[in-house]
């Protein structure tokens, strides 16, 4: 189930990349990593 409109984020498809809404299967690998300041530090300017 995706979070957002999928006409808001059209999915995007390469031989080497796919790139689609974020959706309810996504959370385990969020929770995982977005807990980690090693990574999210390097998403935006605005993380301390």
């Amino acid at each position: 189930m995706p979070l957002s409109s999928s006409k808001a984020i059209p999915e995007f498809k390469t031989d080497k990349l796919y790139m689609r809404a974020v959706n309810l299967d996504d959370c385990e690998s969020y929770e995982k990593n977005f807990n980690d300041y090693e990574v999210i530090q390097h998403l935006s300017d605005l993380v301390p």
